[in-house]
C-alpha cells in the first residue's frame, strides 16, 4: 500500500505530464499560420505564448527538455521577416526571456539567433514608444537574458550599450518613477556589476568614442548651418558676409 504523500506525490507527477504533453499543441498554435480572422488568430497566438511562458516558469526547471523547441519558436516569432502584430511580438519577447531564464545554459546555441533578433526590435524606437507594453515587453527580455547569460554576451555587448543609452533617455522623458525608467536603471546596474571589467570596458570605450563622434558631427552641422544663416542675413541686410 502507498502512503498518502506517496499518492499525493505521483498524482502532481501525473497533472504536471499532462500538463507537459500541451507544450507542443501550443507551439503548433504559435507557428499556425491559418485562413482565421486576423485578430482572431493573433489572440490566439498570444494567448498560447503567454502560456507556454507561465508552463515554462512552473515546470521548467525540472522539465527542460520540452522547453527547448519552445526558445526556438518565439525566436522565429521575433525574428519573422513578415510583420507581426505587435501584442504577438511582445509576448514572444517575454516567453523567450522566460525560457531562457530557465533554462540557463541549455539557451546558449540559441543566442545567436535571438539577440540580433531582439536588438532589432529595440532599434524601431519610434515603434517602441507608440505603444509602452510592447517597449517595456522588449526591456523586460534584455533585462533578462543579460541576468541570466551574463558572460556569453561580449558579441552584442556594443550593441547592447547603444541600445541602453537610448532607452535611458527615453525613461527619464517618461519620468524616475516609469516603468521604463525603473527596468532600464536594473539594466544598467546588471551590466555594470555582472560583466568582468576586461569585457566590459572596452566595449565602453568604443560606445564613448562612437557618441563622441556623433555629437561632434552633428555640432560642426549646427554650426555650419548657423554661420551659413548668418551669412546670408547679413547679405539681405547690405552688410559684408562673414569671413
Amino acid at each position: 500500500m502507498l502512503a498518502n504523500g506517496s499518492w499525493t506525490s505521483l498524482a502532481l507527477c501525473f497533472q504536471v505530464e499532462l500538463l507537459l504533453k500541451l507544450v507542443p499543441e501550443l507551439i503548433a498554435v504559435v507557428q499556425r499560420n491559418t485562413s482565421e480572422a486576423e485578430e482572431e488568430q493573433a489572440i490566439n497566438r498570444q494567448t498560447a505564448l503567454f502560456s507556454l511562458k507561465l508552463l515554462c516558469k512552473c515546470f521548467g526547471t525540472k522539465n527542460h527538455v520540452p522547453f527547448v523547441p519552445v526558445l526556438n519558436a518565439a525566436i522565429d516569432v521575433i525574428s519573422s521577416d513578415v510583420k507581426e502584430e505587435r501584442n504577438v511580438t511582445g509576448s514572444a519577447l517575454l516567453c523567450a526571456a522566460e525560457v531562457t531564464c530557465v533554462l540557463k545554459a541549455l539557451a546558449i546555441p540559441h543566442l545567436p539567433r535571438l539577440m540580433p533578433a531582439l536588438l532589432k526590435v529595440l532599434k524601431h524606437k519610434e515603434e517602441l514608444v507608440t505603444a509602452e507594453i510592447y517597449l517595456l515587453s522588449a526591456v523586460t527580455a534584455l533585462l533578462k537574458v543579460v541576468e541570466t547569460l551574463p558572460r556569453f554576451l561580449s558579441p552584442y555587448l556594443l550593441d547592447i550599450l547603444r541600445e541602453v543609452i537610448h532607452l535611458e533617455r527615453i525613461g527619464a522623458e517618461m519620468g524616475p518613477s516609469s516603468h521604463l525608467n525603473i527596468r532600464v536603471t536594473s539594466l544598467i546596474t546588471t551590466i555594470a556589476t555582472t560583466l568582468p571589467p576586461r569585457v566590459l570596458l572596452p566595449a565602453v570605450k568604443k560606445c564613448y568614442h562612437e557618441i563622441s563622434n556623433v555629437w561632434k558631427v552633428r555640432c560642426v552641422t549646427v554650426l555650419h548651418g548657423s554661420k551659413l544663416e548668418c551669412t546670408q542675413r547679413t547679405m539681405r541686410e547690405g552688410g559684408s558676409p562673414l569671413s
